[in-house]
Parts: structure tokens; C-alpha cells; sequence
């Protein structure tokens, strides 16, 4: 951020300065974006991620995910813990947990958690698992209430037990001065990497740059570590 200062002669020079640094401070703005807590029972916790996961299977064995853990890390290293587990939903066709992450009786994504943010379909479809190698889609998400957002992926398979989501997205959010709020959004790149179980990815990345000048980026890492 550039900082200016007239300089002026006299003890009133020196008074204006003062006003105008006061009134520059006081109308940084900062980015609010729109994040999702967990659905329930979930906590916060100071810990490190456990790199040691359980033996995968083929992805052509898939399994669906019960409970672990979901950390995320971001840019300053602010760690979160999310103890993941089976949600209720109004929809008994929807399989929900407590990450956000959710899917159909299709075994269709319809809510997905981008590392602090977690988006609901509104328009269009998100993958479908097992997930297929070249498969690709778009949709429109809703990360709140009144904060539309969107996303566009597409799969990629590294081999019979791992899969990739690169996908571009776009995520709601606002920023605030002395003169008041505006909105905003996020936007760049999520990657998602899984390997035999689903519907939470076994490590996920987002990095996005706001829209408003002079505003931080975002760089995030979350990690799924299953219960033994």
C-alpha cells in the first residue's frame, strides 16, 4: 500500500499530516470473504497435519468416506481441524457431512468444500463418483445466502487409484472501509486429489486472488486423514 504526506511548513503542517494519515489508515480496506463453518461437531485445534494415511484400494473398488479428520493450513499457517463425520440432511437422498461436502443418490457431488469455503449446486452439476478420467462440467454455487459463485473443472486420472479435479472457481465474498461495505469475490484455481475413497479429496489446494487492489491472496491446503 503507497502512503502519502504533504509536507508543510510550521506547526500546522505538521497537524494536517496527522489528519492524513489518521483518514488513509482508517479507509484500508479488507477482504471478507463468505466462509462456511462445518455442518456440526466440528472444532478448531493448533495441530499438524498427520501425514500417515490408511491403504488405498483401486479406485475401481471405490469406497465412500465415514469419518476422519479434515486440516487446513492456510498462508500464515493457521491450522483448522474439522472432525468429519455423516451429517443429517432434510433430503434423505442427500449424503451430507459435516465438512460440507455432500452428494446424491447418484453419487453426484452437490455441496463441495473448497478448503475454508463450502459451495451448494444452484445450476449445472459438479462430478460424479467414481470419478472418470476427461469428465468435465460446470456449475453455479451458492456459498451463502445471497452470495452466488461459481465453478469450472474437469477430471484428470493418473492411474488406477488416483484422480485429479482442476477446476477454476469463483467465490463470493466482501470488503469493508470507514465508508462502509462492498462486494467482492474471489477468484483463481482449486485442485482436488483422490484416491480410492470419496466424496472428501485426500488433499486439496485453492489459490485466488481478490478483486480489490492492495488486498492479500489466498493460498490454502486441506488434508483428509481417515479414523483408524
Amino acid at each position: 500500500m503507497r502512503r502519502y504526506c504533504f509536507k508543510m511548513r510550521g506547526t500546522s503542517g505538521a497537524w494536517f499530516n496527522s489528519l492524513w494519515m489518521a483518514a488513509l489508515f482508517a479507509s484500508t480496506l479488507t477482504l471478507q470473504p463468505v466462509r462456511a463453518d462445518p455442518v456440526s461437531a466440528s472444532k478448531d485445534a493448533q495441530i499438524g497435519i498427520d501425514e500417515e494415511r490408511g491403504a488405498t484400494n483401486s479406485r475401481s473398488n471405490s469406497n465412500r468416506q465415514e469419518r476422519g479428520r479434515l486440516t487446513s493450513i492456510d498462508r500464515f499457517g493457521k491450522k483448522t481441524v474439522i472432525e468429519v463425520l455423516p451429517a443429517f440432511d432434510a433430503d434423505p437422498k442427500v449424503r451430507r457431512y459435516t465438512s460440507g461436502d455432500a452428494t446424491n443418490e447418484a453419487n453426484e457431488a452437490v455441496s463441495v468444500r473448497v478448503c475454508s469455503y463450502v459451495g451448494s449446486v444452484a445450476d449445472g452439476k459438479l462430478w460424479k463418483f467414481p470419478l472418470r478420467g476427461g469428465s468435465s462440467g460446470a456449475a453455479a454455487l451458492n456459498f451463502g445466502a445471497n452470495a452466488p459463485g461459481s465453478i469450472r473443472w474437469k477430471v484428470d486420472t493418473s492411474g488406477d487409484d488416483k484422480a485429479s479435479i482442476e477446476a477454476e472457481v469463483v467465490i463470493p465474498g466482501t470488503f469493508s472501509s470507514w465508508s462502509g461495505s462492498s462486494t467482492a469475490h474471489l477468484s483463481g484455481k482449486w485442485k482436488a486429489e483422490f484416491d480410492s475413497t470419496w466424496p472428501i479429496p485426500v488433499r486439496s489446494e485453492l489459490s485466488a486472488r481478490p478483486n480489490v487492489p492492495g488486498q492479500t491472496s489466498e493460498l490454502s491446503v486441506c488434508s483428509w486423514v481417515p479414523d483408524r
